[in-house]
């Protein structure tokens, strides 16, 4: 039997682990990355561990000619980023699955809003409580990718569809045992990856991983921090000073541009 091709135009965590499921089925996977737009999981501190594990067992094609490698492929997953509509054939069983978010933000974030983290902080009166260990809703988000493109295999047929992060999460977000392996990110180190308590006794989640939540968040609370003290465990007691110092709709008041911080569903 011939051994099919999949192209993965993903990045960071849900496309590539759900590409890396796949490749547990026997497809052949094609992992394909801008020259100018890499994955950034690969050059990241905190990420190089997870980009090894699972995109080991991948080819990776870094390049801008997409053709041909589209046209010896089964289908592809990708992101509302990636431009590549136009090379899908229409004369053959085509597979082509858009994941993307209608609110992007991260799991900390999916979590709060949902009411996922309330028992996380059922009666504790921490000023900082570190975050869930792993990221339990990227990791269901991938798992539901997976079993859509196996549902549309097995169809046959054209199919272009996609896959919002926030509806498949409500039908299929599920529990995972922890590991002994220690992740940065979520092990509660991280300033800008935390759960903070407010004057009032409520909590945020903040998720502001990316620069330019970061620089946000320093600009509508005129904080000095640096982009890099986002990973700097002794900023972390400042920052939670800072959040003490507001009630929920003091802090809400202040927050102008968007830095991934989300108020816990009570």
């Amino acid at each position: 039997m011939m051994i099919q091709t999949i192209l993965d135009f993903t990045t960071k965590l849900p496309g590539p682990l759900a590409t890396n499921y796949l490749s547990n089925f026997g497809f052949n996977i094609i992992k394909v990355e801008h020259p100018r737009f890499p994955d950034r999981f690969n050059n990241q501190s905190l990420f190089p561990y997870w980009y090894q594990n699972i995109n080991k067992k991948k080819e990776i094609h870094i390049t801008e000619d997409v053709q041909e490698l589209i046209n010896h492929s089964i289908g592809v997953i990708y992101e509302a980023k990636d431009p590549i509509e136009e090379y899908f054939p229409k004369d053959k069983p085509f597979i082509a699955l858009k994941i993307m978010a209608k609110n992007p933000q991260h799991d900390l974030n999916f979590l709060a809003e949902e009411g996922f983290l309330k028992q996380h902080i059922q009666d504790r009166e921490d000023k900082i409580i570190s975050p869930p260990f792993l990221p339990i809703a990227g990791v269901s988000f991938a798992h539901q990718v997976a079993m859509h493109f196996l549902f549309e295999y097995s169809k046959k047929t054209f199919t272009q569809k996609i896959l919002y992060f926030e509806d498949l999460l409500k039908d299929a977000l599920f529990s995972l045992k922890q590991n002994d392996v220690k992740y940065a990110l979520h092990s509660g180190l991280c300033p800008c990856y935390n759960i903070y308590r407010l004057k009032d006794g409520s909590y945020i989640a903040l998720a502001a991983v990316e620069e330019r939540f970061w620089i946000n968040l320093n600009e509508d609370l005129q904080l000095n921090f640096e982009i890099n003290d986002r990973f700097n465990p002794e900023v972390k007691k400042s920052l939670s000073s800072k959040f003490l110092s507001f009630t929920k709709n003091e802090l809400e008041s202040k927050l102008k541009s968007p830095c991934a911080l989300s108020f816990i569903k009570a």
